[in-house]
C-alpha cells in the first residue's frame, strides 16, 4: 500500500512537471490511462482536488501545490537516502539526454567521450546538437550545457570556466590580403566571416578590448553562418577574419594554419555552465556525467 502511495505521489509530480498527462505517461512509460487513475485515487485518498482539468490546458490547484511541493520534498529525501545506503561504489547504469551546442559537442565531448565510456561503460549518452531555449523536463532531457549565462531560475549551473574570444584568419588570407593593422583597417580593406544567431538570425557583434577602451570589429563580409563550427571552417578556409571561441582555434593557431591578427585586443570572455533541473535528486548516471564534464572543461583551461 505505502509503495502504490509512493508512486502515485511521483506520478502526481510528474505530471505537474510535465503539464500534461500524456507528456507524464511518455516519461514514465505508463499508458495515460494509468496515469489518470493513479492521480484520480490519489485525489480520492487526500480527499482534495489536486489538478484542474480542461480539454486544452491543465493547472495545480491551491491544495495541489501544496500537496506537490511536499511530495517533491519527500521524494528527493528518499532519493538521497536510497544514495547514501547504497554508497558512492554503486554503479552508474542507463541512459541520459544532453544537450550541448555544436561548438562544445565537436570540439570538446565526442572527443572526450571514449574516456568517459571506459570509465562508465553501462551509461548511455543521448547527445543533441543545439542551443535552442528548451523546457528540460518538458523536452525529457536531463541536463545542457551552455556557452553564456543560464537565465533560468528553476535550474542549476554548475560553472565549467571562462572562455575567451579569438580573432584570427587563415595564413592563406592574411598573405593574400594581408596583415591588419588596426580595428580602421579591418572595417576598410577586410573581410569579416559572420556569425547570426540561429534562432533569431540576429548578427553575434564582437567587442575588443585594449588598455581600457572597448570597440567592436565592423567591416564587411561575404559569408554568413549560424553556427560556430562553420564559422571556423570558413576561417580555415580562408574566407575572412573569424572571431570564435578559443577552444575552437586552439589546435589551428598552434599549427599555423591559423593565426591571430590584431593580439593587442582582448576578445571578450564567455562563461560556460553544464544545468539541470533544480529540486531534483541526481541518479548516478547523470551526476557522474556532470562531474566529468567539470573535470573535462578544467582539463582543457
Amino acid at each position: 500500500m505505502a509503495l502504490d502511495k509512493l508512486l502515485a505521489m511521483q506520478t502526481f509530480v510528474q505530471v505537474v512537471d510535465a503539464g500534461t498527462f500524456t507528456r507524464a505517461a511518455d516519461v514514465m512509460h505508463m499508458p495515460k490511462s494509468t496515469v489518470t487513475r493513479m492521480v484520480q485515487a490519489l485525489e480520492k485518498d487526500v480527499g482534495a482536488k489536486l489538478l484542474h482539468r480542461t480539454t486544452r490546458q491543465l493547472s495545480v490547484t491551491q491544495e495541489g501545490a501544496i500537496y506537490y511541493e511536499g511530495a517533491l520534498r519527500l521524494i528527493n529525501e528518499l532519493g538521497q537516502l536510497e544514495h547514501r545506503v547504497a554508497g558512492a561504489t554503486a554503479v552508474p547504469i542507463g541512459r541520459i539526454k544532453v544537450e550541448a551546442p555544436g561548438a562544445i559537442v565537436y570540439s570538446v565531448l565526442l572527443p572526450g567521450l571514449p574516456a568517459f565510456f571506459e570509465r562508465y561503460p553501462q551509461v548511455q549518452v543521448e547527445l543533441g546538437v543545439g542551443n535552442r531555449t528548451i523546457d528540460l523536463i518538458a523536452d525529457h532531457v536531463d541536463c545542457v550545457i551552455r556557452l553564456g549565462p543560464i537565465m533560468n531560475e528553476m535550474l542549476v549551473a554548475r560553472p565549467l570556466g571562462s572562455i575567451p574570444m579569438i580573432t584570427c584568419a587563415s595564413a592563406g588570407y592574411l598573405a593574400r590580403c594581408g596583415v591588419p593593422n588596426d580595428l580602421n583597417d579591418v572595417a576598410k580593406h577586410h573581410t569579416l566571416i559572420q556569425i547570426v544567431a540561429p534562432s533569431s538570425g540576429r548578427t553575434f557583434i564582437n567587442t575588443l578590448a585594449h588598455d581600457g577602451a572597448e570597440a567592436t570589429i565592423e567591416g564587411r563580409y561575404q559569408i554568413a553562418v549560424n553556427d560556430s563550427t562553420a564559422a571556423l571552417i570558413a576561417g580555415v578556409a580562408g574566407l575572412g577574419i573569424v572571431t570564435t571561441y578559443e577552444f575552437l582555434v586552439r589546435p589551428y593557431l598552434e599549427s599555423g594554419v591559423l593565426q591571430r591578427v590584431l593580439p593587442e585586443w582582448q576578445g571578450e570572455i564567455v562563461q560556460a555552465h553544464v544545468a539541470y533541473p533544480l529540486n531534483r535528486h541526481l541518479p548516478s548516471k547523470l551526476r557522474v556525467f556532470v562531474e566529468w564534464v567539470v573535470e573535462l572543461f578544467q582539463q582543457r583551461a
